[in-house]
């Protein structure tokens, strides 16, 4: 006995799928921000090296950005927006503090090139999650609706015709 359609099964393994993700992409940030208090100084010093202005005033922003936002994200209380938010939060650190391209030490260099690639990624999954549209998947499947309008058998994923 199924207690649940075919539809609503894909849902909610979407649902969940959606939940793992951001919940995933929240992980760094939460933790950034809880290690603001311990590594308060040498952010304050990043900051000041790259001319940022109130250097103690602009982490602890960072810090508070990045500890609200993980949890709005993780939530899903307005992904997309908060996604975009913690995408632009990243961008700067990625760049100012992990410019590999600067280091003259070979095993510097990798460390920040390696920190540089991660960001990256995570700065990935966050605009999948900003771009995604309200009804829309990350990740479209026949299920879907067609991206064609409403004529599903227009689509030929979803029709039974090939071409």
């Amino acid at each position: 006995m199924h207690y649940f359609t075919p539809d609503a099964r894909i849902r909610f393994a979407r649902s969940i799928g959606a939940l793992v993700a951001r919940t995933l992409l929240a992980i760094p940030f939460f933790a950034g921000g809880l290690s603001y208090k311990r590594t308060a100084k040498i952010r304050e010093d990043v900051a000041r090296k790259l001319g940022i202005p109130a250097p103690e005033l602009a982490t602890r922003a960072d810090a508070a950005v990045k500890l609200v936002g993980s949890v709005l994200l993780a939530a899903g209380v307005r992904p997309r927006v908060i996604s975009a938010i913690l995408a632009a939060n990243l961008i700067p650190t990625t760049v100012g503090a992990h410019a590999f391209w600067e280091s003259d030490d070979p095993l510097e260099r990798e460390k920040h090139k390696q920190q540089f690639m991660l960001n990256s990624a995570i700065i990935g999954g966050l605009a999948a999650i900003a771009t995604t549209p309200r009804t829309g998947t990350i990740f479209p499947s026949a299920m879907s609706p067609s991206p064609w309008g409403t004529d599903r058998a227009a689509d030929p994923v979803q029709s039974n015709q090939t071409h």
